[in-house]
């Protein structure tokens, strides 16, 4: 085989199994469109208002410099009555926004303002969307979050692994 038929082999064999550059460059130049427009419309689902802003910040703020007995009458949602007696829980939704910066409280629910529930009648009309074998439900509370589960929790969460 001389080096012109060999020449000529690299070449046939460039061409048959490796792709053409051209339509690499199509790929990427429409993928790149793509991406444009997939940021648009991301860029508009993920526009805040002023107040919503404002209101994250605060939020924020809140997260990184209250007491935890403040961040937790602020985040939890439930207030159950037992009659004369009433106790407030979070939710694991509040749960997770309470330690998740940049996640807003819902409308209309804020420090002290809570759902009022009847214990009787909870576990009807609260869908926590839980598992069965969820932690939360092994902390008590049909898988609601007292006070010092929510201690506990932030202190699991806080501390390190150190192995023995």
């Amino acid at each position: 085989m001389s080096c012109g038929d060999y020449q000529s082999l690299l070449t046939w064999l460039r061409y048959q199994i490796i792709p053409s550059i051209t339509a690499a460059e199509e790929i990427a130049e429409s993928d790149s469109e793509g991406e444009v427009d997939t940021r648009k419309k991301r860029y508009r689902k993920e526009k805040v208002g002023f107040r919503d802003r404002k209101i994250m910040e605060y939020e924020n703020r809140m997260r990184a410099y209250s007491t935890p007995d403040k961040i937790f009458r602020y985040f939890a949602t439930v207030k159950l009555t037992f009659g004369e007696n009433t106790e407030v829980y979070m939710t694991p939704d509040d749960f997770l926004r309470a330690i998740t910066p940049g996640m807003k409280q819902p409308d209309g629910l804020g420090l002290d303002q809570y759902r009022r529930y009847d214990p009787k009648t909870i576990s009807q009309r609260l869908n926590l969307d839980l598992d069965e074998d969820s932690i939360f439900y092994k902390l008590g509370s049909s898988g609601l979050i007292t006070f010092s589960d929510y201690i506990f929790l932030l202190t699991v969460l806080s501390s390190k692994c150190n192995p023995y």
